[in-house]
């Protein structure tokens, strides 16, 4: 960084270090959460998607050894939709949808209500095709409050995996 002085013409060779967070993108996401919350924090979870629907209740969510989620009903499936869970749950957002990038034919895939120790969060992830014809992954939620993208390959085996797990 050089900068000039306006009283006699100088320039000065500056440390371009404090100007790094002024320079980033503004696709850029400081915390990539989708829903701004620790798994600890939320109390109940509430999935629909493909005409299913699940909820899954944080049971000893306090202790950090003996915690699970524990799906609601009659689930036989019980283990493998928790382990599903945690992985919706560190879904991450890549960046926000830029306006030159917005999505066509956007499809809500699956949605979400998380309750937490701060609110309600609510949560869709979507499929559509962006400005140069591919398929894409996004999601929106109350806490991101814009579109941002998220990975292919998870967001379409959380998808895939919802289907075929949820009665």
């Amino acid at each position: 960084r050089y900068v000039q002085s306006e009283e006699n013409g100088s320039v000065y060779l500056l440390d371009g270090t404090p100007f790094r967070k002024l320079d980033r993108s503004v696709r850029s996401l400081t915390d990539k959460s989708l829903l701004g919350a620790k798994e600890s924090e939320i109390e109940i979870i509430q999935i629909t998607g493909a005409g299913k629907s699940v909820v899954l209740e944080h049971q000893n969510r306090a202790d950090r050894q003996n915690h699970r989620w524990v799906p609601q009903g009659n689930q036989d499936n019980a283990e493998p939709l928790a382990d599903w869970v945690l992985k919706l749950i560190r879904l991450l957002a890549a960046d926000y949808v830029q306006p030159k990038d917005v999505p066509t034919n956007l499809q809500p895939v699956l949605e979400a209500t998380a309750t937490t120790d701060f609110g309600e969060v609510n949560w869709t992830l979507q499929k559509g095709t962006d400005p140069d014809g591919d398929i894409r992954w996004y999601a929106e939620s109350s806490y991101t409050r814009a579109l941002v993208n998220v990975d292919l390959e998870q967001a379409a085996t959380l998808a895939g995996d919802f289907e075929s797990l949820v009665e």
